[in-house]
């Protein structure tokens, strides 16, 4: 009875071995395992790059051999986002075949319906076309195809995070045009109170105009970095929300001069719980977080020391 019951169980092994050998076998015929590269153009050699998913549809050109957001329009590009695209292109390997079949290329979203489509340019010939899928399951891989073969290969990262993005993702958030080096004053206006302003001495230390209070270096520095690295929060190009921003009743204009005497004036709105920018002379209207907003609403109280503070308290208690 036991020796039944032991040839039953090496049966039964023999049985799992072999079939555990043969869907082995089957993988490797369906995954092939080489490391080579995807893209073939020279990326320094492009002049345009097309990227196409869903309805979004995003061209870059180059002007002044420089690139730049083309459509859906033309506007300065983010360039941390922007040079990882183009770093990414200029190492991009992938690793395995995953298949060869076309009716799995819906499955791993390197179809024409749900994939990201990346087309490149030299000039007006096409030199790549790609698609970018869907991330393995285990999170290490992406999914890609070329345009014109069934091959759907693995390549490493989440590549989608690098080529999916809305077109605010690829705009230049930068508000300011003057270098903070460059710059001598700073002048705040605010609806409701005095003007104030900060001079660089001759230390090219920042200090209150009009005042012998002595202020807190580190407050002043973080209000100043505050208004020099000013970047917005989003675009507003809708008309319908341009037509309600009326400038002309801001809370605070802030100008700053430069050692050549230039001036750059931006001015801040409240409006429905919100807080916009926009550089005087510019169309461009910015959104701005609430902690910008606060920036811009310090007052010189805000940046003096501690000191001088409780000296001016005491002052004002003994009169």
């Amino acid at each position: 009875m036991k020796t039944k019951h032991l040839l039953l169980l090496a049966v039964v092994f023999l049985v799992l071995l072999a079939l555990v050998q043969g869907l082995e076998y089957f993988n490797r015929k369906e995954t092939t395992s080489r490391v080579e590269e995807f893209v073939q153009a020279d990326v320094e050699q492009l002049d345009r790059i097309e990227i196409s998913y869903q309805e979004e549809f995003h061209r870059f050109g180059k002007q002044n051999n420089e690139w730049r957001l083309i459509t859906p329009l033309d506007y300065k590009l983010n360039e941390i986002n922007f040079n990882a695209l183009l770093s990414k292109l200029e190492d991009f390997k992938t690793t395995n075949i995953i298949s060869e079949a076309a009716d799995k290329q819906e499955m791993f979203e390197v179809d024409q319906a749900s994939g990201i489509r990346v087309s490149l340019y030299t000039g007006d010939l096409l030199v790549d076309d790609f698609f970018v899928g869907k991330i393995s399951p285990d999170g290490n891989h992406t999914y890609v195809r070329q345009a014109e073969s069934d091959q759907i290969k693995t390549a490493r990262g989440t590549l989608r995070t690098i080529f999916n993005k809305t077109t605010n993702d690829w705009r230049d958030k930068t508000i300011w045009q003057i270098e903070p080096a460059e710059t001598n004053r700073i002048l705040v206006q605010r609806q409701g109170y005095e003007d104030f302003a900060l001079a660089k001495n001759n230390e090219g230390m920042w200090q209150l105009e009009n005042t012998e209070q002595e202020p807190d270096i580190n407050k002043v520095q973080l209000f100043v970095n505050g208004l020099f690295y000013l970047t917005a929060f989003g675009f507003v190009d809708e008309e319908d929300l341009l037509s309600q921003l009326d400038f002309n009743d801001s809370v605070v204009q802030v100008t700053l001069t430069g050692q050549d005497g230039r001036e750059q004036s931006l001015v801040m709105l409240e409006f429905d719980g919100k807080f916009y920018v926009q550089v005087v002379g510019s169309d461009q209207v910015f959104e701005v977080s609430r902690t910008v907003a606060d920036n811009f609403q310090k007052q010189p109280a805000d940046l003096v020391a501690e000191q001088e503070l409780l000296d001016e308290t005491l002052d004002f208690e003994m009169q």
